[in-house]
């Protein structure tokens, strides 16, 4: 059976109207990565100073969230308790690709546990680097008994992300 006629114009219609969120969300990673490129650059792996942390955690958020509006999350609601600052280690799975951005913006760049592919991936990798992500291969024990030792590390640091 043939598409009806106007089965293409809405069609038509729903990519002119897409135009712009995808402009929008495209120039938002774009700053967020070559924010975190200017934080990264010359910055050892362990520790950013603090004017590159300031810069990646003002940045980065926003970013996040201009992009959660493009894909159509105007509004989030937060249930719950607050989140104590004084908290160094949060936990959680997450079920959806958004959450990690909801994350993001919710916790100010924080540094996350990820698996270690997802450095690999343009300007997201970067983005993970500069937020100080503790990257690990699940299939390999030293990389698991690594990633263990860092977080204890990064929790008794007052400064680490």
């Amino acid at each position: 059976m043939a598409p009806a006629p106007w089965q293409g114009l809405q069609l038509a219609v729903l990519a002119l109207l897409s135009l712009p969120r995808l402009g929008v969300l495209t120039a938002a990673e774009l700053l967020a990565a070559a924010a975190c490129a200017i934080a990264a650059a010359g910055a050892g792996p362990e520790t950013l100073s603090p004017w590159r942390r300031r810069l990646v955690a003002g940045v980065v958020p926003v970013c996040t969230r201009v992009a959660l509006a493009c894909a159509g999350f105007w509004r989030i609601r937060v249930r719950g308790a607050a989140l104590d600052p004084r908290c160094r280690v949060f936990v959680c799975n997450h079920r959806h690709l958004l959450d990690g951005f909801v994350l993001n913006w919710l916790l100010r760049a924080p540094a996350f546990v990820a698996r270690a592919s997802m450095q690999r991936l343009p300007m997201f990798g970067s983005i993970l680097k500069a937020q100080q992500c503790i990257f690990v291969d699940k299939e390999d024990a030293p990389s698991r008994q690594r990633a263990g030792k860092a977080i204890r590390s990064r929790c008794q640091q007052q400064e680490a992300p």
